[in-house]
């Protein structure tokens, strides 16, 4: 089992809930900054190549592409809606994988923090980015 599926499996799990955003930011990104964190984690320079390198770029974006249908169908089910239509799941879905795609850019550099990065754009995302 991949682990989207092993998040999408986590998530229903998680049914009925207060706080849709929290509860998926607090499994999924939790689960990221765990295996980034890890012995296992990327090396900088590969992650540094899915930004650079066209293939490479293509197939990370099909996955972001998966990981917000995951969080879609997590927060359609909260909405009684169809992921696929759903505006405000659709839109949490894609900016939540934003920001992990963000943190991944940055992790690319030496010395970034990766759980200090994600607190970074989460707390960007959940403060509004109107400035």
């Amino acid at each position: 089992m991949c682990s989207s599926d092993l998040v999408r499996e986590e998530l229903s799990k998680a049914h009925p809930c207060s706080d849709p955003w929290r509860t998926a930011k607090d499994v999924g990104v939790t689960r990221f900054v765990q295996y980034m964190t890890s012995d296992g984690a990327f090396p900088r320079a590969c992650v540094a190549l899915w930004f650079s390198h066209p293939a490479l770029r293509s197939r990370y974006l099909d996955i972001n592409h998966q990981w917000e249908g995951v969080l879609a169908e997590f927060f359609a089910v909260e909405r009684g809606a169809d992921p696929s239509t759903d505006l405000d799941s659709q839109v949490r879905a894609s900016v939540a994988v934003a920001a992990v795609r963000s943190v991944l850019m940055a992790y690319a550099v030496p010395g970034t923090d990766v759980p200090t990065a994600v607190a970074e754009a989460f707390a960007m995302v959940e403060g509004g980015l109107g400035d």
